[in-house]
């Protein structure tokens, strides 16, 4: 008997530490505002929309992350993260807006095994990709409300089927790398996606470059078969303490299966965030050009101003506003979405509130 109480003693001491030594931790957002649409470019022009919807500032989730410590300075990590519709239930058929909920998908949103270690950081699974962290960390609306960056900035927000590795910070650089294998068998390169992006961060300033290369993805995430895509992206912040301006550059290209070019863009933001009491000023202003040959006479070119606030009522619930504005040229029918949405109008202006939990 005695040996039986020392023996679960003993396993008891052991599971104990095993506990102390790794943690899981749930966390989330619900994020819901009301979204008004106008100048609508996909229904007949003058249509108006007026929607609450759900992850306008950034998707509403939940999500699942916990780390062990394995010695020696390694540890294991893993994360989990499902969208929901906070508007709606996600499996409602009238809910039109399937991408809140990770397209449909449980854990749509991030699921990523992890090693961390001196070395730096491996990933695999489906995750968010390096040029699009890099963006949303130069876009003064942080890829998000109506005046969000990927309205006129083409981007692949996550990767699937992915491995990534993230060197550790060394003097303020860093640097990511990310491959999507397109598992096509006997084609390798098929819908494969390379991505990656380096960085330097000290003090007030940020800079950072990015490039992507797609297979069989068009610069807006549609079907190119056999055509491959390409974009290189370059961005910069600067906190001046009363205000932090924003930078950024793209170039993206597309070829179809005969290696002719069917897009050809340039893409420039400036914009500005001001801090303000308990609140922040945003503001943006985009220019999207169509450089294709083809269409020199009649470029499809846009612009987009845009302009919010954010109210922090506590670290954790904050309420916005914005306001998003697109010029259309010949025949481009460019969008004001949200983090959530893509939008139908030419213009959208947003009301809402989000907590983080």
């Amino acid at each position: 008997m005695k040996k039986s109480l020392v023996a679960l003693a003993v396993v008891a001491a052991f599971a104990g530490t095993a506990f102390a030594e790794s943690s899981v931790t749930i966390y989330g957002k619900v994020d819901v505002g009301i979204v008004y649409e106008d100048g609508s470019v996909e229904a007949p022009v003058g249509e108006k929309t007026l929607k609450v919807s759900s992850g306008v500032s950034g998707g509403s989730r939940l999500g699942f992350r916990g780390v062990e410590d394995l010695g020696s300075g390694m540890k294991g990590r893993f994360q989990i993260e499902t969208g929901f519709c906070a508007d709606s239930a996600a499996d409602d058929a009238s809910n039109v807006d399937a991408t809140c909920g990770g397209d449909g998908k449980l854990f749509g949103r991030t699921a990523i095994v992890a090693l961390d270690g001196g070395f730096g950081s491996v990933q695999l699974g489906r995750q968010y990709a390096p040029v699009y962290i890099h963006q949303e960390a130069v876009d003064p609306f942080g890829n998000g409300l109506a005046g969000q960056a990927q309205n006129l900035f083409p981007i692949m927000q996550r990767l699937n089927n992915s491995i990534a590795y993230s060197t550790p910070a060394m003097g303020g650089f860093a640097a990511s790398l990310a491959y999507g294998a397109g598992e096509v068998t006997g084609k390798t390169s098929e819908k494969r996606v390379v991505d990656g992006s380096v960085s330097y961060a000290a003090g007030p300033l940020y800079v950072g470059l990015g490039y992507a290369e797609r297979n069989d993805i068009d610069v807006m995430g549609a079907a190119n078969p056999n055509g491959d895509t390409t974009l290189v992206n370059l961005g910069a912040t600067y906190d001046f303490g009363m205000a932090k301006g924003h930078l950024m550059y793209q170039a993206t290209e597309a070829d179809n299966s005969a290696g002719t070019k069917v897009h050809d863009f340039e893409t420039v933001l400036v914009g500005v965030s001001v801090p303000l009491g308990q609140g922040k000023v945003m503001a943006s202003y985009i220019q999207h050009d169509d450089k294709l040959d083809a269409n020199s006479t009649a470029p499809a070119d846009s612009h987009q101003t845009a302009i919010g606030y954010m109210y922090a009522l506590s670290k954790r619930t904050q309420l916005y506003t914005a306001y998003a504005k697109i010029s259309n040229k010949n025949g481009a029918q460019k969008t004001v979405g949200n983090a959530s949405e893509n939008g139908t109008g030419d213009k959208a202006v947003n009301f809402g509130v989000v907590h983080n939990f």
